[in-house]
């Protein structure tokens, strides 16, 4: 499929369109399971609501129009360094490690909590649209992005999901795909149910057979 510039633009404005949308209405819970009945925005959108997964975005894309194809791990922690204003969480002690001269990779490693943490990830759609078609560009990117502020898991995520952002984004989703791919995310719904109601007859089935085996305690025959 070849991708021409108009199909481009579609492609990256229904991208950040479908992400600031999902933002916005799922701010309200974020660090809140449940299932929710949400039938509208729960906040004012009379203006643009600040959402991490999507501003933090504007920052490399900034990188990206100043510096071009040379950006690496320490370009984009200078720029981390000078426009992000957090200081907490995995963002904040990557930004502290590079001030002290604790380069990346091993800024997302030292003395971080989060360093697993779904904080590269969720911004990965920057280096997907840069480098539509080209997956091994966009996870090279995405590397570089993540190890700022994280290591691990939290790259590995990062760098897996730039590369299957940047496919897709060269093709064209057939009926049979989606099919599949919605018969695929029911399958693993189903199969997580029956894991965790197994678990729970498990864990029942434990409690009762020791329960039946612990000897009654003894009446003493010391009167009070």
């Amino acid at each position: 499929m070849k991708l021409d510039f108009n199909t481009y633009r579609s492609k990256v404005r229904g991208c950040y369109l479908g992400k600031t949308i999902g933002g916005t209405l799922g701010a309200p819970f974020e660090c809140y399971r449940g299932v929710y009945d949400v039938d509208g925005f729960m906040q004012d959108i009379s203006e643009p609501v600040p959402n991490d997964d999507v501003d933090l975005q504007l920052v490399w894309l900034a990188a990206a129009e100043r510096e071009g194809k040379n950006i690496d791990s320490h370009v984009l922690a200078e720029y981390w360094t000078t426009y992000v204003s957090a200081a907490f969480s995995e963002y904040g002690t990557g930004k502290n490690n590079f001030r002290m001269g604790i380069l990346p990779p091993l800024s997302g490693y030292m003395r971080n909590e989060n360093r697993n943490s779904n904080g590269a990830w969720i911004r990965t759609e920057i280096w997907a649209c840069l480098c539509a078609g080209n997956p091994a560009l966009a996870a090279t990117y995405a590397y570089y992005d993540a190890c700022v502020d994280h290591s691990g898991e939290g790259v590995y995520a990062a760098v897996f999901m730039a590369a299957v952002q940047a496919v897709r984004s060269k093709r064209r989703q057939s009926r049979a795909e989606s099919a599949w791919v919605l018969v695929l995310r029911l399958s693993m719904a189903i199969l997580r149910l029956i894991w965790r109601l197994f678990c729970a007859m498990v864990v029942a089935a434990l409690v009762r057979a020791d329960g039946e085996e612990r000897p009654a305690a003894k009446r003493s025959s010391v009167r009070p």
